[in-house]
């Protein structure tokens, strides 16, 4: 479902959560990869329903020393909205935006980060990256920005691209602030250039940009 590339290693994460990794020797991966242990993710949809819940990778930290990331999305089965006789803007993309992923979709709620310590192989639960900056993820590879107030970006969110329900932009916010829990949705966006099902929206980073 997605992969990155960090201190030598190609690791892989599948659509159900499982951790793969492999040594890069002269650019070619080794034959068998190796399990590594996720974190202890507790949430229902995961336990029983794989269909409604997504995971990317990232890497944290500058680039002396940076950790795994594993970002987790779990939310509800899109046909729960259609018992309600409901309809969305998004109906038609979320059946037909299959150009690289013919994953199920589902509305997704909310997500949690979790950062492995790989000189110990623990995991811990993100709820911050420092105050100062953001983290882009989506088809492009992943990458943090640091956050100025006159870009209208919010810093301890995630800017997730190509949503499982559909939309365009999902911002979901790892601070609390009295929503009960870290990881809520703050934000989902439509862009009207955007309007054909196999147009799949995805950051890019200036090269003028300083992250």
């Amino acid at each position: 479902m997605d992969a990155i590339v960090l201190d030598g290693k190609l690791f892989a994460v599948d659509k159900v959560g499982r951790i793969y990794s492999w040594h890069l020797d002269g650019g070619a991966a080794t034959t068998e990869p190796t399990v590594v242990q996720g974190p202890n993710i507790d949430d229902m949809s995961r336990q029983h329903d794989y269909d409604r819940c997504a995971f990317y990778l990232a890497a944290s930290g500058d680039d002396g020393h940076q950790q795994l990331l594993l970002i987790y999305i779990y939310g509800y089965e899109i046909e729960d909205v259609y018992k309600y006789h409901r309809t969305y803007p998004w109906d038609e993309r979320v059946l037909h935006r299959m150009v690289f992923d013919k994953r199920r979709s589902f509305g997704d709620r909310g997500m949690s980060v979790h950062e492995l310590d790989a000189s110990s192989g623990t995991w811990r639960r993100v709820t911050d990256f420092g105050g100062d900056r953001a983290l882009f993820l989506g088809a492009n590879y992943p990458f943090f920005v640091t956050v100025r107030h006159e870009t209208g970006l919010e810093a301890d969110c995630v800017y997730l691209a190509d949503t499982p329900s559909g939309y365009d932009v999902a911002i979901f916010d790892l601070k609390k602030e009295g929503h009960g829990s870290d990881g809520h949705i703050k934000q989902q966006l439509h862009y009207s250039l955007v309007n054909e099902p196999f147009q799949m929206p995805m950051w890019f980073l200036p090269t003028e940009y300083p992250h």
